[in-house]
């Protein structure tokens, strides 16, 4: 994703890998603070059933906004 993150403005590559990364670091933060409670009460199969529907959410949503992106934007031919 970082990769994709970067050519699709490749002008603001220090930028655009500022706010990958801001982006990981605030969702870890807000996961954590949204399944504290279930971390205190000992169920952590639900916090990773959880963490995998979402992971699995993202990479459909990740592949698919690639697959449309790169439709519009074909790579440059060698």
């Amino acid at each position: 994703m970082q990769g994709w993150a970067t050519d699709i403005s490749p002008d603001a590559r220090a930028t655009t890998v500022s706010l990958f990364v801001f982006a990981l670091f605030a969702g870890a933060s807000v996961a954590t603070y949204l399944t504290a409670d279930l971390a205190q009460h000992a169920q952590y199969g639900q916090i990773f059933g959880i963490g995998l529907v979402l992971s699995f959410a993202l990479v459909l949503l990740a592949t698919g906004t690639h697959a449309l992106w790169r439709r519009k934007n074909p790579p440059a031919s060698l």
